[in-house]
């Protein structure tokens, strides 16, 4: 074969060959048809951005083999706020109503409800701003246990997005030693927080949180102090009279907790009292460290003990002396009416004691007879009627008057 034949030859094979290649890709490119003459396009995909801020709008395009297809299809959009149908008709915007909420949107373009291209898109939060969420626990620790308060922050967009993970928390700290403190905490699975303890000195911790454009509420966390480790009554001194009608205010000292704080307002504190004849508990609250309670005299004279109690701290106990609140008085014996006849009782102030105050008396003889009995007073006088007790007569008697603790002794022969 010579030159020539071999080049005509090859000539035909690089034609033919050609010629395949266009046939070949005119047929790929050539769009399907179904059954009810809808095209359905080849090499499908979908043109969106991968990511947006919340509250953006974008635009979506569908490319059939690199091109736009307006053809056939509809393009359904799912977001946090819900799923979205639109037509393939025509330009299709996915505004903002849709993309609020932050999180994954999902994009997927249909044919006779036959899924041929899908897509996602991101929506990330804004920056944070107004206000941020914040959270403290608990409302109050105690100085003497060092016990620790959280606050937590979580900061969220305008359209209440919490923002992204890593966002940078500022926390500011005003201590009751007016101390200053900043922290700065990065969000994790999207909260940040922060831990302090109780210091020595009681007070209100303030605290506030920044981050980007955000603010929090003041938040404030009380710094209490702790129990006590004393429970002194404040001393008293002079005597008391017995008169049953006055009180008398009794204080403990400061109560103080191991740090020097006092303990707060409101701490219970009991009060224990007593006497010869008499025991009984009263309560009181602290208001600025010290509890008071008001101890009404007695009608008797006597030596009185208090002592104070409080979270199981007793303390010392101190003295009260009550002396009688009456002077000295008679008693007579009238023969004529046969009566012993007590007065005038006067008070310590020198007034005629009130009507119907009780006086005590008891009647013996050396025969052992006793006679215990009680008679009041009128306009400061008393008397007792001998007939009416059946006494024998001619014999010696001896009677003790006693009011308010005050206490008168007379011998006499009932005649």
């Amino acid at each position: 074969m010579t030159n020539d034949e071999i080049n005509i030859n090859l000539i035909k094979s690089t034609g033919i060959y050609i010629l395949a290649l266009v046939l070949f890709f005119s047929c790929g490119n050539k769009e399907k048809i179904s059954d009810d003459g809808v095209e359905i396009p080849q090499h499908v995909s979908i043109a969106a951005p991968d990511s947006v801020f919340a509250g953006n709008s974008f635009f979506i395009d569908i490319l059939s083999s690199g091109k736009s297809w307006k053809n056939s299809g509809e393009v359904w959009v799912t977001a946090a706020l819900g799923t979205y149908v639109f037509p393939i008709n025509e330009k299709i915007e996915i505004d903002s109503s849709i993309t609020k909420k932050s999180g994954i949107l999902f994009i997927d373009y249909r044919v006779k409800d036959i899924g041929y291209a899908s897509k996602k898109v991101m929506i990330k939060p804004r920056e944070g701003i107004g206000t941020l969420p914040s959270f403290v626990g608990p409302k109050s620790i105690l100085t003497t246990m060092k016990t620790p308060a959280m606050i937590i922050g979580n900061t969220v967009d305008e359209f209440g997005n919490p923002v992204a993970e890593g966002t940078e928390h500022q926390y500011n700290l005003l201590r009751p030693d007016l101390s200053e403190e900043q922290h700065f905490i990065k969000t994790k699975n999207l909260l940040s927080h922060y831990t302090f303890y109780a210091k020595e000195k009681t007070g209100k911790t303030l605290i506030g949180i920044t981050a980007d454009n955000a603010r929090s509420e003041e938040r404030h966390v009380d710094e209490q102090p702790g129990s006590t480790t004393t429970a002194e009554m404040e001393a008293f001194t002079g005597k008391l009279k017995a008169d049953g009608r006055s009180f008398v205010s009794l204080s403990t000292e400061k109560l103080l907790d191991k740090l020097g704080n006092s303990v707060v307002d409101g701490t219970l504190v009991n009060f224990f009292v007593e006497s010869k004849n008499y025991r009984d508990t009263y309560t009181g609250i602290t208001v600025d460290g010290r509890a008071k309670f008001n101890l009404r005299h007695p009608e008797r004279e006597g030596i009185f003990t208090v002592r104070a109690n409080c979270d199981g701290i007793t303390g010392k106990t101190i003295s009260l002396e009550f002396v009688s609140a009456f002077k000295p008085f008679n008693i007579t014996y009238n023969k004529q009416e046969g009566l012993l006849e007590i007065g005038p009782v006067y008070s310590y102030l020198g007034q005629l004691v009130p009507d119907d105050d009780e006086i005590i008396y008891r009647i013996t003889n050396e025969d052992n007879l006793r006679i215990n009995g009680i008679t009041e007073t009128r306009k400061g006088w008393a008397s007792i009627s001998l007939d009416e007790l059946f006494l024998d007569k001619n014999k010696n008697y001896n009677i003790i008057c006693e009011i308010g603790g005050k206490e008168e002794t007379f011998d006499f022969i009932y005649e």
